[in-house]
């Protein structure tokens, strides 16, 4: 089998030099994704109060149900409904308005 074959076959081997470059970027890109969380979580927590963005988090990072977060708190279901809705509201009228200044 010919050396051009036999590389169709087994494909191209990267050089440490792509490698390095392949990471370096890799890391950058996930560097880059990290500040732009942190960004948003910043720009959340100056929007919502403390209780709202405790329950934003519980109910869209953790997951949990309306139900587990009332239980948690030992407040009612209606009020953890109306707090996420107070919530969701304030966050959509905050960033419907950074889209549109950009």
């Amino acid at each position: 089998m010919a050396l051009d074959d036999y590389l169709d076959v087994v494909g191209a081997v990267r050089s440490a030099e792509d490698e390095f470059f392949s990471e370096l970027l890799k890391a950058d890109a996930q560097a880059e994704e990290k500040a732009l969380r942190e960004k948003r979580l910043t720009a959340l927590k100056a929007v919502l109060n403390a209780k709202q963005y405790r329950r934003v988090w519980l109910y869209l990072a953790e997951k949990k149900s309306i139900t587990e977060i009332a239980r948690l708190e030992g407040v009612t279901k209606a009020s953890i409904s109306l707090s996420l809705d107070g919530a969701m509201k304030k966050i959509s009228k905050k960033f419907a308005k950074a889209l549109k200044n950009t």
